[in-house]
């Protein structure tokens, strides 16, 4: 048996050849524009006519754009949305392999305050803001280590870095690219330009 849907479907304005289906709602109820609905899962499915493309689009009531998901150039998805100019992108998020996802304002990210530009220059890249007691938590596995690394450049050397090996609870300090410059073991002792003995 075939199962219940309603159809919408358009024309060329000289109404040449036969109608295209536009929309499609099947009997469960899901929606698809551009295609018939995709998955059962799916109550709304949009078909771009390629990449480069948005899937939906939010305007203002002039017609700028303010906020859609857009497929890009790779095909991969994107949550995209507009500052009050309606020509810079203030948030984008993408499943772009080697691309950059971001919140721009200023260049900066505010977690907790919107006006990370507010703060010190020299520290205002990533600010969390708490009205009470705030951090950042850096949890890796029983034996494994974490880090806060420091680079001068775009590459993957690592000049300063602050080391914390969860496998005997050492922290260990690097500069200049040398590690192990100031060691701090589980018990307390320090060792600097040398491993403490406990």
């Amino acid at each position: 048996s075939v199962l219940a849907r309603l159809v919408f479907a358009t024309s060329d304005a000289d109404d040449a050849g036969g109608p295209t289906e536009r929309m499609t709602i099947d009997s469960a109820g899901n929606v698809g524009i551009g295609q018939a609905p995709y998955d059962a899962t799916a109550r709304l499915t949009v078909k771009t006519d390629g990449t480069n493309d948005w899937g939906i689009l939010v305007t203002d009531g002039a017609g700028a754009t303010s906020v859609g998901l857009y497929v890009n150039g790779s095909g991969a998805g994107e949550i995209q949305a507009y500052k009050n100019d309606q020509s810079t992108i203030g948030l984008r998020l993408t499943a772009e392999d080697n691309a950059n996802s971001y919140f721009n304002s200023g260049g900066n990210l505010g977690i907790g305050t919107a006006s990370p530009s507010s703060y010190n220059s020299n520290t205002n890249n990533l600010v969390i803001r708490d009205s009470g007691s705030g951090g950042i938590t850096i949890s890796t596995g029983a034996s494994s280590k974490g880090y806060i690394a420091f680079n001068d450049a775009e590459d993957s050397t690592i000049e300063g870095l602050i080391d914390y090996n969860q496998n005997g609870d050492v922290m260990s300090f690097r500069t200049a690219t040398v590690d192990n410059r100031m060691v701090i073991d589980g018990s307390g002792i320090v060792g600097i330009g040398v491993t403490p003995k406990s």
